[in-house]
């Protein structure tokens, strides 16, 4: 399977989501993409990529909100392709996408930073009379590879003045996963700060710990979080 069905697949999703969200309870212009490693790689390019969506006959300003972006080593293919040390990664990225630089630019999500004739989140302002999509890049320092690609996207995305907020992880390349998710968290509290700045959504922000009970008696489970986050507790 190469990059193109792969980032199709996302394209494909979002497009259901925003189709079929409203019979759920879920509102089709609040979805925001995260991805990890491959994972980032493929939400930014699907979205950066505006023909992903084009194909699944998602159209308009606000196909998505926001992308969240952990550890992506390949935003930028050839570059990494050179400068990696890690065989492995070098491997798998050929094998998806091939040996011909010119499929590697297209499979690039950087090559698509202000190609836009749209870019979502109508409240962030306006470049040359587009709106901006906001991007939040996470990486850790251990990673070589993630942290020269998070400040070569950032790079480019600043440029074209599109909003990015790049954070430098105290994290592992196994943890900075993990841990999205874990309250008390940082790397998981950087992701509820960015989406609130981009919903206006309120997020329950006190120092809670799982598993112990707060002042009434109630204790703080993980199936519950998504419950305090958007209901406020």
């Amino acid at each position: 399977v190469k990059v193109d069905a792969m980032a199709g697949d996302v394209a494909a999703a979002v497009g259901w989501l925003r189709s079929n969200i409203r019979n759920y309870g879920g509102d089709p212009d609040e979805i925001s993409l995260m991805g990890h490693e491959a994972g980032a790689h493929l939400a930014a390019l699907a979205t950066l990529d505006q023909s992903y969506f084009e194909a699944e006959g998602v159209t308009g300003d606000k196909p998505v909100q926001s992308l969240s972006l952990y550890n992506g080593v390949a935003y930028d293919i050839a570059a990494v392709l050179e400068s990696t040390e890690d065989e492995a990664l070098r491997r798998q990225i050929t094998q998806a996408v091939g040996d011909d630089r010119a499929a590697q630019a297209e499979a690039s999500p950087i090559t698509h930073v202000g190609g836009q004739e749209w870019v979502p989140w109508q409240d962030a302002g306006t470049t040359a009379g587009r709106t901006v999509l906001p991007f939040l890049l996470q990486f850790v320092p251990e990673n070589p590879d993630a942290s020269r690609q998070a400040a070569a996207l950032e790079a480019g995305l600043d440029s074209s003045g599109w909003v990015v907020r790049s954070w430098e992880a105290d994290e592992t390349d196994e943890t900075i996963v993990a841990d999205v998710g874990r309250f008390n968290e940082p790397v998981t509290q950087v992701q509820l700060d960015f989406l609130r700045a981009v919903q206006g959504a309120w997020v329950y922000s006190e120092d809670l710990v799982f598993g112990v009970p707060d002042e009434h008696g109630n204790v703080i489970q993980a199936t519950e979080v998504d419950h305090i986050v958007t209901f406020q507790g």
